[in-house]
C-alpha cells in the first residue's frame, strides 16, 4: 500500500469517527434531528466523507493511472473533503445554518468554501472518471491463450501453437 493511500485511509477513518462523535453529542446534547440547524449534519457529512475517501481510494487503486498523479488528485480529494466536514461542523457549533448562509460575513465565507470546494469534489472525481473510461485493459497474450484453450467452443484453440 502507498503511502498516500495510509493517508487517506487515516484521513477517511478520522472523518467517520468526527461524525459519530456528533452522534453522541446529539444524544447528550439533544435538540431537533431535522432542519438547518442540527446535529445531524455533522454527523452525516463525517460518516459520508469518510466512506466516501476511502471508496475512492480503493476504487482508484485499480485505475491504470500515473502514481504521481493519482497521489496529487487523491490529495486533494482528501483535503477537500476535510475542508466540507469542518466547515459544517463549524457551524453547527455555532447555531447556525451551514448552506446558503449569508448573514455574516464569517457565515458567508464558509458558505462560499462549502460552494467552491463542492466544485472541487466534482473536478477530482471527474477526472478519475475520465480516466477510468480512458483506460482499456487487455489480457496478456499469455493469459489469453490460457482462456481459450480452457473454452470449449473454441476447439481450434487446441490445434494453434501459442505464439
Amino acid at each position: 500500500m502507498r503511502t498516500v493511500d495510509r493517508v487517506c485511509y487515516a484521513i477517511a477513518a478520522a472523518l467517520v469517527l468526527a461524525g459519530l462523535f456528533h452522534l453522541v453529542v446529539f444524544f447528550v446534547d439533544g435538540g431537533p434531528w431535522e432542519g438547518p440547524v442540527s446535529w445531524r449534519k455533522p454527523t452525516t457529512f463525517g460518516v459520508s466523507f469518510g466512506l466516501t475517501l476511502a471508496s475512492v481510494v480503493w476504487v482508484t487503486s485499480y485505475l491504470s493511472i500515473a502514481p504521481r498523479l493519482r497521489a496529487v488528485l487523491l490529495g486533494v480529494f482528501a483535503a477537500d473533503c476535510v475542508v466540507e466536514v469542518a466547515g459544517i461542523t463549524i457551524q453547527a457549533w455555532r447555531g447556525v445554518p451551514s448552506h446558503f448562509n449569508m448573514e455574516t460575513a464569517a457565515s458567508r465565507g464558509i458558505a462560499m468554501t462549502l460552494a467552491f470546494g463542492g466544485a472541487v469534489l466534482v473536478v477530482v472525481l471527474v477526472a478519475f472518471a475520465l480516466n477510468a473510461f480512458r483506460t482499456r485493459r487487455t489480457p496478456r497474450r499469455a493469459c489469453a491463450w490460457r482462456c481459450a484453450r480452457a473454452s470449449p467452443r473454441s476447439s481450434s484453440a487446441w490445434r494453434r501453437a501459442p505464439p
